[in-house]
């Protein structure tokens, strides 16, 4: 059986030899022929192919030991028919080889009987995208927030959630100047129900544990992190409370060293004042260096900028989305040797976020931010280009910021349950507050603390 490339997308077979790409035009189980940019000098030669397997969307490397009995010089490249062998002839190698050129043949002659080519016959049968939905907009937003947040849970899941608040701490994330203010002026039992009743979730039972955390700061705008007379007043109250302190802050800009530093040194000798230690969410590496070399009561913790992970709404309609979805799961963080730098610098609680893919946890206590995700953030912020020149490609540093993002938001398709406030596009996911069993499985992989975030 011969497998000629040209029935088909040629990315099906690809080949290497010596970091060159070479196409292969056909291939059987003892001979192949190959174009060639440059002459193979020696009549016996290796060659790499990549062969792409439909059955698990990825491709499986073969080493052919080939020799070459025929040349054609082509002016602009050479043809090259050579027989082989491959590596491991004699066991399973050779069969999963010939069980992939089979394979891909088969859906040649498929797609061919059904008059199509490989890519509209594969398309076929992907999910398909629903183009027509995005022409679908929320008027409001918090008509939007209302339609999403309105489910009723079985008095089963009541119990399981009220079972599971007992084995987190909970916390809450203020992360805007209006959360600040509110936090500082109101009752703190009044704040948390404020805080919840923006998202239906004030007779949720997840919610009947106390708060034992506050996160003060931004993960992801320099601009939102509070000015000093504020922090310091929002430190205090939250010292007072009894609340374990977690400060967020975003990506470290290089002309603002200096003045992070001076904060993050105001933050240490408050520290030392009231004889207790913070944690510091770090989402810069220039970040980490900071902290370790100039305090003393700061512990870092890995923010959610640099537990980087493909969390886009959309990634369900991916092609092969099904049969790789697990590989989505994991990030660098699920290797060993990543664990032990940021150990060596102190690092051992790693912030999560629950999206539309779940987590792969690392061993270890750490926390999971809800129900509200970060899929992209941009140092210029594209709200402040449109409120400023009414073009959001007109991006820069907004030096002085009037922190639009109080009042408005980009609206994104309905269907997508994404927002752009200011400079990032956030997603909301709820299967955390209807699903006790996505929350139960993350807690026993180590999952110790939930951090609720309100827009």
């Amino acid at each position: 059986m011969r497998f000629n490339t040209e029935q088909m997308s040629p990315t099906l077979v690809v080949g290497f030899r010596n970091g060159e790409d070479i196409r292969v035009r056909s291939i059987t189980h003892d001979e192949v022929i190959i174009e060639s940019p440059s002459i193979i000098e020696k009549e016996a030669f290796g060659l790499d192919i990549q062969m792409f397997d439909y059955a698990d969307f990825q491709y499986k490397k073969f080493r052919l030991c080939c020799k070459t009995s025929h040349i054609e010089d082509m002016r602009f490249y050479k043809i090259i028919i050579a027989s082989f062998q491959i590596e491991g002839q004699d066991g399973a190698e050779f069969h999963e080889f010939l069980s992939r050129i089979n394979r891909i043949m088969n859906v040649a002659k498929q797609a061919s009987a059904d008059g199509l080519n490989d890519l509209d016959f594969l398309d076929a049968k992907q999910p398909k995208y629903p183009f027509e939905e995005d022409a679908v907009f929320s008027e409001q937003y918090q008509e939007h927030l209302q339609g999403l947040f309105s489910f009723t849970l079985s008095e089963e899941e009541k119990q399981q959630f009220r079972s599971l608040s007992e084995k987190t701490d909970l916390a809450i994330s203020i992360s805007g100047f209006f959360q600040y203010i509110d936090f500082f002026q109101m009752d703190f039992s009044a704040f948390k129900y404020k805080m919840l009743t923006k998202l239906n979730l004030q007779e949720h039972e997840l919610f009947t544990q106390a708060v034992r955390t506050i996160y003060i700061g931004n993960e992801f705008c320099h601009n939102l992190f509070p000015a000093k007379p504020l922090l310091e007043k929002i430190l205090a109250k939250a010292h007072g409370l009894g609340l374990k302190i977690v400060i967020s802050y975003p990506y470290l800009l290089e002309n603002s060293v200096e003045s992070v530093e001076r904060i993050i040194q105001f933050i240490d000798n408050w520290c030392i004042e009231q004889d207790t230690e913070v944690e510091f969410s770090v989402n810069d590496w220039g970040m980490l260096g900071i902290i370790n070399e100039q305090t003393t009561r700061l512990k870092p913790i890995l923010g959610r900028l640099l537990n980087k992970r493909k969390k886009d709404s959309r990634v369900g309609f991916m092609w092969g989305f099904k049969e790789r979805s697990i590989a989505f799961e994991e990030n660098n963080l699920n290797t060993e040797h990543l664990r032990q730098f940021l150990l060596k610098h102190r690092i051992e609680r790693y912030e999560f976020e629950s999206h539309k893919l779940k987590n792969r946890i690392p061993e270890g206590n750490h926390s999971l931010h809800f129900p509200f995700y970060q899929i992209n953030t941009s140092v210029y912020c594209p709200l402040y280009a449109e409120c400023t020149s009414t073009n959001r490609s007109d991006q820069r540093l907004a030096v002085k910021c009037q922190q639009y993002c109080n009042e408005f938001y980009f609206s994104y398709p309905k269907h997508l349950d994404i927002f752009g406030f200011g400079n990032s596009i956030i997603g909301v996911e709820t299967s955390l507050l209807q699903d006790s069993s996505c929350l139960d499985d993350y807690i026993a992989s180590g999952i110790d603390r939930i951090v609720l975030s309100v827009y």
